[in-house]
């Protein structure tokens, strides 16, 4: 029994069955053709969707190879800037020729050599919340840890890491990597 058959028996009792009649002869067999155009309209619908989707994946994946490559060149430039400044500065190369040379240190001369050391450990250390954030490769993190834990061939560096880490001026994540890449 379909659904027109039991509103034409029920039309003079129900007035939703007389509604429906009267859909029914003012659109005759259009009625079937509005279901058909719905569907494909849902249809069609999901389909954009489904596209849009895709397109919003790719743009994702291309502003993290971008982000990638933002962070990288920001890195590379201020590691750059802090070496620029170190050559240039014949009293600092002076004092870091007597460093590895393993002569004593003036009080000052100390402090020189540990604000050099606190500011590589810190582009080290934005290096590695980079990497733990997806914006910097496995590849270019282990150069920038390699770069911060060759810091430490250096005695005095090691105690100048004991106080800066406890300045608390590190995230603690980092200082917990270097403590162990540096034991």
């Amino acid at each position: 029994m379909s659904f027109s058959k039991v509103a034409v028996r029920s039309a003079s009792d129900n007035p939703a069955g007389i509604m429906l009649l009267r859909i029914r002869k003012s659109f005759g067999g259009e009625l079937m053709k509005l279901e058909r155009w719905a569907l494909i309209a849902e249809i069609v619908s999901g389909a954009a969707i489904v596209i849009t989707l895709v397109i919003l994946i790719l743009e994702v994946r291309g502003n993290s190879a971008e982000l990638q490559a933002a962070t990288l060149s920001d890195i590379a430039g201020r590691t750059q800037e802090m070496a620029l400044l170190q050559v240039r500065n014949p009293e600092y190369a002076a004092v870091r020729d007597r460093m590895d040379a393993g002569e004593e240190l003036t009080t000052l001369e100390r402090r020189m050599v540990n604000q050099a050391l606190a500011a590589q450990l810190k582009l080290v250390e934005e290096s590695y919340l980079a990497w733990k954030d997806g914006r910097l490769s496995d590849e270019v993190w282990e150069s920038r840890a390699n770069w911060g834990v060759n810091a430490f061939q250096i005695e005095l560096r090691l105690e100048m890491w004991a106080g800066l880490r406890s300045t608390g001026g590190f995230v603690k994540s980092f200082s917990d990597w270097l403590d162990q890449a540096i034991a």
